[in-house]
């Protein structure tokens, strides 16, 4: 009976690595829960046994050997679990390489679109610059045509400064997905902890560059206008 309890509770653990591997690596603390629970359910209460009316040989493992108790192994199936999944959540360096690739595509092709983007504002601000020169220069009032002209002048900078923000995100946010890329080919712990910690400090202080630069122009555009 009790090798058969134990069969069947290696049975159960092989099911749930299997399902481990599937679902991926955040699960080694739900894991250990689970088989901790299953390894309870197998242990038959001691008042069963003593109300049981089979008789059991006294010795039925005459060889000499200890049977293995289920407080033995419920340790040994919670770290088998472990080992499993921080095992399969380590990808190759095949992989890592080839998600490293696709973050570096998709990231050169957020930026470029980014970089048209700034590229079709600055074109354009710069047509409505020429505009408002001439504008300004058939305006009788000389105070009227320069409010005419720095409000245009106001307009481009703001919208210019927008873009370049934009191109600036598009940049860190690329940076960003690659070093997260690298930073999950490490072994969990500490080391992949701070590569992600790294990363995103990077992320947040590229961006707050981008915010003050385009404060600053924002704030030249509101002065310009006075």
């Amino acid at each position: 009976m009790n090798h058969l309890r134990i069969r069947t509770a290696l049975m159960f653990t092989l099911v749930c690595l299997a399902g481990l591997a599937a679902t991926g690596c955040n699960t080694v603390q739900g894991a250990g829960e689970d088989i901790e629970k299953a390894g309870e359910e197998f242990q038959e209460p001691a008042q069963d046994a003593k109300n049981c009316r089979r008789v059991r040989p006294s010795n039925p493992y005459p060889t000499g050997e200890t049977p293995m108790s289920m407080k033995t192994l419920k340790p040994l199936l919670l770290a088998s679990a472990i080992v499993f999944t921080l095992t399969a959540c380590q990808e190759s360096a095949q992989d890592t390489a080839s998600d490293v690739a696709e973050a570096q595509a998709e990231g050169q092709e957020e930026v470029a679109e980014a970089q048209a983007d700034a590229n079709q504002t600055a074109m354009e601000t710069n047509q409505d610059l020429n505009e408002a020169a001439v504008d300004a220069a058939g305006e009788p009032n000389p105070a009227e045509a320069g409010e005419v002209y720095n409000e245009a002048v106001a307009d481009a900078t703001e919208d210019n400064a927008a873009a370049r923000y934009d191109v600036a995100v598009a940049k860190a946010q690329a940076e960003y997905d690659v070093a997260e890329e690298r930073c999950e080919a490490l072994p969990m712990g500490a080391e992949r902890d701070a590569c992600m910690t790294a990363a995103k400090s990077a992320l947040d202080m590229a961006k707050l560059e981008a915010e003050r630069a385009r404060d600053m122009a924002d704030a030249a555009a509101d002065a310009r206008r006075e």
